[in-house]
């Protein structure tokens, strides 16, 4: 398996590098509320949207985190 990803379909047809390449980068294409997409690393937390500006968490755990320190602060 190249990048995680199989070298034939499901029904043995083999893969052509550029719809194994699509399969991977897949896992990491992120959709915004506005409809924009964009790649998201694994190492990052959060990723600002180019078009509307609001940001992107991994998780909803990240996200209710920060809301809440910034709260705090606002206190």
């Amino acid at each position: 398996m190249i990048y995680g990803v199989r070298k034939r379909t499901s029904s043995g047809r083999k893969r052509s590098k550029e719809e194994i390449k699509a399969s991977y980068y897949q896992n990491w294409i992120v959709k915004c509320k506005c409809g924009h997409t964009f790649l998201m690393a694994k190492n990052e937390p959060k990723k600002l949207c180019k078009l509307c500006g609001n940001y992107y968490y991994k998780d909803k755990k990240l996200e209710f985190k920060e809301k809440l320190r910034n709260a705090r602060k606002n206190i």
